[in-house]
């Protein structure tokens, strides 16, 4: 009885956290609408829309959320670059742009801070210009900026080597090329080569409301807009349109009659040009094409890529072997959620695998609940500190509490600085104040509690401290009892 008792225990336990499927996950759907679905529930997003595309060709949307349907239009983050990785090679395709070019030949005036450091047009796709990732990441805060004024500050970004590194400002150089070399404005080029054949009619439309989960409540934001940025993360679309977009990049370049690229460049859009290292990859890819990630799903090549901006993430994955197709997108993106699970879950299936089971961290609520109760304990913690500080103030020099703020202030600036900046500079970019309060903004506001504490703390003591003590340097410790 005693071992019964302890297997039931660890089972409970395993089901919990995760560790192993729990009972009921043997009766859950088998289709990959199913499985997204019941990821998207556990999330929990204020908006989201899936859109799966079969064997067949059927295309099947589903939505989640108040007021959201097949034609609620989405920001699209980096999946923009594959709409601009397409337009590019129309033109190749058109006699008008050559791969293996600089793209000086392009834009003469093209400049980075390396003398005779131009990337070629392949480069550019593939993102092996050498253009580093933090450059990307800053120039997208400007929100102003047009897109040439974009690619002229170039000039000041010192490119590393030629091998991969994901850079927003590539597909904005991209962008700018497409607009020379058509003589028309980007978003018309796009509209009218690629958005309209493809039916796309919804598309660039007016922008669902995005969010941003402040200890696990949806709080509005400013809808993401930014037109010097619509070949890199701009561009907006709805879920039906995006089951267009799918259809055409599962065939040889056309779609209903439309011949949008010739099926070389189709090959080559899909066709793998670069190892990606794994800290810089996508779910189950490990290198990149001309603006697609590429990898495999249960031994099935796969297609693939991610967007992020401010309230939105989205998924778009293709398993071209099979003729399957899978986009996710959700107006909620958090840095402390698995924003791409309802997208994995939905590849396994897709690629003949079961669904993951769903813990009891990975639920929105859940996770949400530990990390509120986190910051109670925190709160409370530094509430008691500081009544016992003013109940019973402590003898100290004046040179000891002034020692003792200068050591606050210092240490307080030190944690700013290692949150903030520290695991942004691992990460390969500055992880700056404004992107963090719009993916993790309680993060941002532990760090300031931590980076203010012991300085507060300081302020306390030395307000309430009672003089006579000689005691030099040291003796008022901020952590000290």
């Amino acid at each position: 009885m005693t071992r019964k008792i302890l297997v039931l225990i660890i089972a409970a336990v395993s089901v919990l956290f995760g560790a192993v499927p729990a009972p009921v996950q043997a009766a859950m759907p088998a289709t990959v609408a199913g499985a997204v679905a019941r990821e998207l529930d556990a999330l929990d997003p204020p908006a989201a829309a899936y859109v799966v595309v079969g064997p067949d060709g059927t295309v099947t949307v589903g939505t989640r959320g108040k007021g959201v349907t097949a034609r609620t239009p989405f920001v699209l983050g980096s999946l923009s670059k594959s709409f601009t990785a397409l337009a590019v090679l129309q033109l190749v395709d058109r006699g008008r742009v050559e791969l293996d070019r600089p793209v000086t030949a392009y834009l003469p005036w093209f400049r980075t801070a390396t003398p005779g450091r131009a990337p070629t047009i392949r480069q550019l796709l593939d993102q092996s210009s050498g253009l580093p990732t933090g450059a990307g990441v800053a120039d997208v805060t400007h929100t102003g900026r047009t897109l040439e004024q974009r690619v002229r500050r170039i000039a000041t970004v010192t490119p590393g080597a030629a091998r991969f590194r994901y850079c927003n400002l590539n597909f904005a150089t991209l962008g700018l090329v497409v607009q020379t070399v058509s003589g028309e404005p980007y978003a018309s080029y796009l509209r009218t080569n690629v958005l309209a054949p493809l039916g796309m009619s919804d598309s660039r439309a007016g922008l669902v409301e995005a969010t941003v989960p402040w200890f696990g409540v949806h709080v509005r934001s400013r809808p993401a807009d930014f037109t010097g940025a619509l070949p890199d993360g701009y561009l907006v679309a709805t879920p039906e349109d995006l089951g267009h977009y799918l259809t055409m990049q599962l065939g040889d370049g056309t779609y209903q009659g439309h011949r949008l690229l010739s099926p070389a460049s189709m090959r080559l859009l899909h066709e793998r040009q670069v190892t990606v290292p794994a800290a810089d990859a996508d779910p189950y890819t490990d290198g990149y094409a001309l603006g697609w990630y590429t990898g495999a799903v249960n031994g099935t090549p796969l297609v693939s890529h991610s967007g992020d901006v401010t309230g939105f993430h989205n998924d778009i994955g293709l398993l071209p072997v099979r003729h399957t197709a899978l986009a996710v997108l959700t107006a909620q993106n958090s840095k402390l959620l698995a924003n791409d699970d309802a997208y994995v879950a939905g590849m396994r299936v897709l690629a003949g695998q079961p669904a993951p089971a769903i813990g009891f961290l990975r639920q929105y609520r859940n996770r949400y609940l530990l990390i509120d109760l986190s910051f109670a304990v925190l709160l409370l913690a530094m509430a008691w500190r500081w009544t016992r500080l003013i109940r019973h103030p402590r003898s100290s020099s004046a040179r000891g509490a002034i020692w003792g703020l200068a050591g606050s202030l210092t240490l307080g600036a030190l944690v700013y600085a290692a949150v903030v900046y520290g695991i942004g500079y691992t990460a390969g970019f500055p992880l700056q104040p404004d992107l963090l309060l719009g993916s993790a903004p309680e993060l941002l506001v532990l760090t300031v509690l931590l980076a203010t504490y012991p300085v507060l703390t300081s302020l306390l003591k030395f307000s309430r401290r009672r003089p006579g003590s000689t005691a030099g340097p040291g003796v008022d410790r901020t952590f000290g009892r």
